[in-house]
């Protein structure tokens, strides 16, 4: 049996079916309970207390740097935008609009999204404002040390505050 017949039957990719038979994924309680019963057996068997599987966490994304000109202290000239930018983002643009057989394109364009593609954007968002708010207090602190009044860090930082606290009440709520 492929294990595209299972994904087609539950709803999922054949990547997240990949990822729990290769225990690098642990499946909700329903996909748990479909899965036990498209094979006619039970969750007790298919995931026996010997094999613990660990939930997928988003790998950190590597940033490249880009490499432009050299500025000299004064020279107050704006970037220009340039026709290879636009090149690029037109290219990225393409690339998500017809890249439609890859996984990855279609998670990060919102078709074809399963639970283990809902749960690895959640990881990466999380991730993604971890790495924003440790940016804004490392500027804060910077600019403090440099004698000034740490603004605009301070209100992005409080913002950041706020909109984490409205978040969990929100979620709390809803259940």
């Amino acid at each position: 049996m492929s294990q595209g017949q299972p994904a087609t039957a539950m709803q999922v990719s054949r990547q997240t079916i990949n990822s729990i038979e290769q225990e690098r994924y642990t499946p909700s309680l329903p996909l748990a309970l479909a899965l036990a019963r498209y094979f006619e057996t039970t969750v007790e068997e298919m995931f026996d207390e010997n094999h613990v599987q660990v939930a997928l966490v988003a790998a950190p994304v590597r940033a490249r740097a880009r490499r432009g000109a050299v500025r000299r202290p004064g020279d107050r000239r704006q970037p220009r935008l340039r026709p290879h930018s636009l090149g690029i983002m037109a290219a990225a643009g393409a690339v998500f609009l017809f890249g439609g057989r890859s996984e990855t394109i279609r998670g990060l364009r919102g078709d074809g999204r399963d639970e283990r593609c809902q749960r690895i954007d959640i990881h990466a968002t999380a991730f993604a404002g971890t790495v924003v708010i440790a940016a804004i207090i490392v500027a804060f602190v910077v600019e403090l040390a440099r004698g000034h009044d740490g603004n605009p860090y301070t209100w992005l930082g409080a913002l950041g505050g706020v909109a984490y606290l409205a978040a969990v009440v929100v979620m709390r709520l809803r259940g």
